[in-house]
């Protein structure tokens, strides 16, 4: 069966999964919604439980003129692979440990790079794998 909730304040008990992916879900939330979009995540995690976050770097291509409206973070990208998603959060190498290190232990960051369209537009992401801390 599928469920649908928010995932903000998952449907699961505390402790409910082995498991937790992401795939490009975070970039299209503020780093504050992110943060506790990932405080949810570590919260239905069982202790010693995997998250598995693929999301967008700083190398994205955007286009030419897309609105930065905070750090890394724009509205109205007009190119490129995530032209017409709304808001779009870039994350660099230096913010994974301010975003994911809070709550867990980063295990590893990878990166994976692509071109679409002979080589027009660069794709860019991050593959995290963090392990939920427990004491």
């Amino acid at each position: 069966s599928i469920l649908t909730g928010d995932i903000l304040n998952l449907p699961f008990e505390s402790g409910y999964f082995d498991c937790v992916i992401d795939v490009e879900c975070l970039y299209s939330n503020a780093t504050n919604n992110t943060k506790k979009i990932i405080s949810e995540i570590f919260r239905v995690l069982k202790n010693d439980g995997l998250f598995f976050s693929r999301t967008f770097t700083d190398r994205m291509y955007l286009g030419e003129s897309p609105q930065m409206i905070s750090n890394n973070e724009f509205i109205n990208v007009l190119e490129g692979p995530l032209q017409g998603k709304g808001f779009v959060r870039l994350t660099s190498r230096e913010e994974i440990p301010k975003i994911y290190g809070e709550l867990f232990a980063i295990e590893t960051v990878d990166m994976i790079e692509f071109t679409d369209l002979g080589g027009r537009y660069n794709t860019c992401e991050w593959i995290i794998v963090c392990r939920k801390n427990y004491e």
